[in-house]
């Protein structure tokens, strides 16, 4: 689907954020996990052709960079932290402006099927006439989702979705992630910071530390007690549930913090 091939950026010169980066994004659900200031952000905007970056992000061997924002944009989604600003335009309204450029152009009653189906889908349905300014955040995310299936693309980038909601929230944003992938053969790339989340779902993860690449793969080869204590500088342990689904347990800090001296 897309790959990179040791791609750099930085922000500053002969600062790199991203640092010689080559890595598959080949997976249906690829997620990529690091502690923070890794280039996690950096490198999803590196995809999207958002920032100029050197080396190659290829779309199925071909360079992305040679495409205009348009042709982009008809493969790919990218959706950023956040939500839909707050408006007094519905939730139907909303993801309708996904498909036309503008409320006031005629839209076809084919045009229409497709919103009802997306709101249907993402279980919007039975509120689709309530305001934007009147959803909580759980239901706005849903809302952005919603916006960029109405486009079909093949792919959807989402950097960090589960910010701000409760884990209820989290849990069923990513059930619906997975049936979106079961049933509209979307694929997705999304940075995460729970690293339980991402074992419980991911086909891949990716994992970044300073600007590289420090381990890719399924959840169970790569999440491990020497990687939280390489990359998130912890001690911890691995826990199973009763699905055999890994869970990491932290336990402390590599740094021995003494504000007071040593007791």
């Amino acid at each position: 689907m897309i790959r990179t091939e040791n791609l750099v950026f930085g922000y500053h010169k002969h600062v790199p954020v991203l640092k010689e980066l080559s890595v598959d994004f080949d997976a249906d659900l690829n997620v990529i996990i690091g502690p923070n200031a890794c280039g996690k952000s950096t490198l999803l905007k590196c995809l999207f052709g958002i920032l100029n970056y050197e080396g190659k992000v290829f779309w199925n061997n071909q360079d992305l960079s040679k495409l205009d924002f348009e042709e982009k944009a008809q493969l790919m989604a990218y959706l950023p932290q956040g939500d839909v600003e707050n408006t007094s335009l519905t939730i139907f309204e909303t993801v309708l402006l996904g498909k036309v450029a503008s409320l006031s152009w005629k839209v076809t009653d084919d045009q229409l099927d497709e919103v009802y189906n997306v709101l249907n889908t993402m279980n919007l349905l039975p509120i689709y006439d309530k305001k934007i300014n009147e959803l909580s955040g759980g239901q706005k995310k849903l809302v952005t989702i919603a916006q960029t299936l109405i486009r079909e693309p093949e792919l959807i980038i989402m950097d960090e979705p589960t910010n701000n909601l409760d884990i209820q929230k989290q849990l069923e944003l990513f059930d619906i992630i997975r049936q979106i992938i079961k049933h509209k053969k979307i694929k997705f790339i999304i940075v995460l910071h729970d690293i339980n989340v991402s074992t419980r779902y991911a086909d891949k993860i990716i994992v970044l530390n300073d600007g590289k690449k420090y381990a890719c793969g399924q959840p169970e080869e790569i999440i491990n007690v020497a990687m939280l204590k390489d990359v998130y500088g912890v001690h911890g342990k691995l826990v199973k549930d009763q699905n055999d689904t890994t869970f990491v347990v932290a336990e402390s800090s590599v740094n021995e913090i003494n504000l007071f001296g040593k007791e």
